[in-house]
């Protein structure tokens, strides 16, 4: 039936049965369904149960009155929104007000007027379906709204996301920048200095040839062809290191263990410096406290070139007294110590020490010259033969350089130590997992792999005598940085070690907040990888 055709009710509450009679039938008369009460009781069962769209109610009723239904049907949520009009007699003591204050919309005299009844029910008819209209316009506007709220907060996280992402992509940029202009600054002075170290020596090498071609004199020859030797050596010094340099990076520069005399090192070094010595002015003197023919299991060639570039510094760096080379040791470890009385090394370069093409100060290199790899280069030998290095230094007294190598057998700290031992890794990329198991495959480690961090937390608790847990802090579901506190707290012992791509701020704080004992970055560098290896991992097979 459509909704037009539907016939609007009407209660008549009156205990007048002619009253009701005469109402009924001309509501009937005019299309209106009607129902009746005689008494407030009733009036409230019947409302309460047809829901009527208007409710004539007389003001004298035998057990309640008008007054006190209407307020009873008011307080009811299902009757509340019915239309209320009284009917009472002209000589009655009707009270409009209280009326008005109980919930009536209108109200109506008797003697009934047909046409006076007629236009307030229809018309409060009216306002009550134009009201609920009304109602359901206003629920959908709200509904409408609401959704339209929540889209525009949806919108809004969105946009703060991508606002998010946006500076973290701008920060990285920078700093991807800033590396690169660093690089290639860098590599600009590298270039022009090696040039200038490559000159100098050549234009001696070649003048002091002209010289000797053109100069008779035996002892002259002599002193100009030790000129051409030792820009000779220098040279070929220079040309080693970069080689030697650039092998470590590629990974082609790896140690030949082998029994190696220490005094014959020491005087092989010594040796090979004093022309550069002597030159200077200066002397070179051994220091040796262990016992003849004492020899250590180590890589001859990588020892010879550590204590070479120590020495070469220091003589370098050194205008008067004596350069000092000397070895002790105890049950494990040698002790190598290269000390001279040069200008010293300023505190606030310390840092810089054994960074490539560094040379703590720019006045360093047009003073005292060099490419700035050999330091840097003993530090990669160094830690290619499991040693440490470490100095003192005071500016404008001098300084001291030890290095420690450990006397055992190196051959059983190669990468088979590592055999059989268990490293978790959390990584949900692919190609980044890929990168990492590259590096740490070789070197004999079982790895586990979880994708996710709810899967790393099972391969953990599944693998208990796993000795490290290398993660990723952004894995999927439960994130990396939670995982990671979760396993510190399972087994304090284990290393836990966060990869993170840029250590913006962002990552400062989940790297905090994991309680990882160190990180290593993304992309994966197998050098930084290598020493956090050797740093927390002391089983040896």
């Amino acid at each position: 039936m459509p909704i037009n055709d539907i016939k609007e009710n009407v209660l008549i509450v009156d205990d007048t049965p002619s009253i009701v009679a005469f109402v009924q039938s001309l509501l009937e008369g005019k299309g209106f369904c009607v129902s009746t009460a005689t008494n407030g009781n009733e009036a409230i069962l019947t409302a309460n149960e047809t829901r009527p769209d208007l409710i004539l109610l007389d003001i004298m009723m035998p057990d309640i009155d008008g007054y006190a239904i209407c307020a009873l049907l008011k307080a009811n949520d299902k009757t509340k929104d019915i239309p209320i009009i009284f009917m009472s007699a002209l000589n009655s003591s009707f009270d409009k007000i209280k009326a008005f204050k109980a919930g009536a919309v209108d109200y109506i005299t008797k003697p009934i007027q047909t046409e006076e009844l007629l236009v307030r029910v229809k018309t409060h008819l009216t306002i009550s379906k134009l009201n609920r209209e009304l109602l359901i316009v206003n629920r959908g506007l709200e509904e409408k709204v609401k959704e339209r709220t929540q889209t525009l907060e949806n919108i809004n996280q969105r946009m703060k996301n991508l606002n998010t992402q946006l500076e973290q992509a701008v920060l990285k940029y920078k700093e991807a920048k800033e590396k690169v202009e660093l690089a290639e600054k860098t590599k600009n002075e590298f270039l022009a200095n090696i040039s200038h170290e490559i000159y100098t020596p050549m234009n001696a090498i070649i003048g002091f040839t002209d010289l000797v071609k053109e100069n008779t004199e035996e002892e002259r020859r002599n002193e100009y062809l030790a000129y051409i030797k030792s820009n000779a050596i220098k040279l070929l010094s220079i040309f080693s290191n970069i080689l030697d340099f650039s092998q470590t990076l590629t990974g082609e520069s790896s140690p030949n263990f082998q029994q190696t005399d220490i005094s014959t090192i020491l005087e092989s070094v010594a040796k090979k410096n004093s022309a550069v010595a002597i030159a200077k002015g200066l002397d070179i003197v051994i220091n040796n406290e262990n016992k003849v023919g004492f020899s250590v299991e180590t890589d001859s060639d990588m020892l010879c070139k550590i204590l070479n570039n120590l020495v070469s510094n220091s003589l370098k760096f050194s205008s008067k007294g004596v350069v000092e080379i000397g070895s002790s040791n105890d049950a494990q470890t040698v002790v190598f110590y290269v000390k001279d009385s040069g200008i010293g090394i300023n505190p606030e370069l310390y840092d810089k020490i054994y960074m490539p093409f560094e040379h703590g100060e720019n006045t360093y290199t047009k003073t005292y010259g060099g490419t700035g790899i050999g330091l840097a280069l003993v530090k990669k030998y160094v830690s290619a033969l499991n040693g440490d290095i470490w100095f003192d230094s005071s500016p404008g007294v001098g300084t001291i350089f030890y290095v420690s190598l450990p006397i055992g057998n190196q051959k059983s700290k190669t990468i088979k130590k590592y055999e059989d031992i268990k490293i978790i890794v959390g990584e949900d990329e692919d190609v980044s997992f890929i990168l990492l198991n590259e590096v740490l495959q070789p070197m004999g480690f079982n790895i586990l792999r979880a994708k996710t961090g709810k899967e790393l937390l099972e391969v953990f608790k599944n693998n208990p005598e796993t000795v490290m847990v290398i993660s990723n802090l952004t894995l999927p579901g439960i994130s990396g940085t939670e995982v990671m506190k979760i396993i510190k707290k399972i087994n304090p012992q284990v290393n836990t070690i966060a990869q993170i791509s840029y250590f913006s701020a962002q990552d400062r704080r989940d790297y905090s907040f994991s309680g990882c004992d160190s990180f290593i970055d993304k992309p994966v560098n197998p050098q930084q990888i290598e020493e956090i290896i050797e740093k927390y991992i002391h089983i040896t097979k």
